[in-house]
């Protein structure tokens, strides 16, 4: 999780600077900040909320946006060369959410968007500088079955896929065993 926080005191026409060049960013649809830029989706969370009281007024916006790995991806970044800024923590539990989300359409069915690959091998090379020399093997055999199955998938064998997802997971219990 990233948050970037900051608080000062400015004068009404730096605040209409500030949100005048925002409000820009956010036409060209990007979020800025810290000369950083992330891609928009195409539907945002809006909201506002204004309070008066005895102490002052106090405006907060609020503008969310769905969570795609995507929004992680810094536009300056050059294509491919990206890597999630998450903790290991959050890496592992992105890597698990997409991982079961695969596993159920490959038993299912279903087709699987060639997206969720690239994600999950994506979050596995940024999780590779955490791993352990003791078990650095072991993740990359993991990640390279994972490559495996992409290709079987894109190659139409269902029950070859089924067949590598058993192998994936008898490789991640023994891993676990072993080195956890």
């Amino acid at each position: 999780m990233a948050k970037i926080k900051e608080q000062q005191k400015i004068s009404p026409l730096e605040l209409a600077d500030f949100l005048e060049n925002f409000a820009q960013k956010i036409r060209e649809g990007k979020l800025s900040f810290k000369d950083e830029d992330w891609p928009l989706p195409e539907t945002l969370g809006f909201k506002w909320e204004l309070k008066i009281d005895k102490k002052g007024l106090k405006l907060k916006f609020t503008l969310s946006a769905e969570r795609s790995l995507s929004f992680e991806k810094k536009i300056s970044s050059p294509k491919g060369s990206w890597e999630p800024d998450l903790s290991p923590k959050s890496l592992k539990k992105k890597m698990g959410a997409i991982w079961k989300s695969i596993e159920k359409d490959i038993f299912s069915g279903r087709k699987i968007p060639s997206d969720d690959f690239e994600e999950l091998l994506g979050l596995f090379r940024a999780y590779e500088k955490y791993a352990e020399k003791s078990w650095l093997n072991a993740w990359q055999k993991c990640r390279e079955k994972i490559e495996s199955l992409r290709q079987v998938i894109e190659n139409n064998d269902p029950e070859k896929a089924r067949q590598m997802v058993s192998e994936i997971k008898n490789l991640e219990k023994a891993c676990h065993r072993k080195y956890k």
